[in-house]
């Protein structure tokens, strides 16, 4: 009468130990998984992050370009004749700086 109690407890400790490994191995996956999700998203926000300081500073280098363009020609040349192409650059590069800084503050908010 013992032998067929102690198979079946036998059957029982083997069967919930292969139990709890499986469970174990299921739940490292999940994490490793989760680990490499994580990894990936850090490493596209850092190339996100990239790209926004080479457009600021793209753009920076524009502005400084067209700063020292227009500071080496006669005042009432660029008051007269530019003043309209000059508030028109203005006005895009506002809009371009409006953009970039709105990126970065959803980059820095999803962070």
């Amino acid at each position: 009468m013992e032998s067929p109690a102690l198979a079946s407890r036998c059957f029982y400790i083997v069967v919930i130990t292969s139990l709890v490994l499986i469970t174990s191995c299921e739940i490292m996956g999940y994490l490793s998984q989760n680990h490499v999700q994580g990894f990936r998203d850090l490493e596209s926000n850092h190339a996100s992050l990239a790209a926004l300081e080479q457009e600021e500073k793209i753009l920076r280098n524009r502005i400084e370009t067209i700063d020292k363009t227009l500071s080496g020609l006669p005042s009432s040349y660029v008051k007269n004749v530019l003043g309209n192409e000059r508030t028109q650059a203005m006005e895009a590069y506002k809009h371009d700086w409006q953009r970039l800084l709105t990126k970065r503050r959803l980059w820095k908010d999803n962070r």
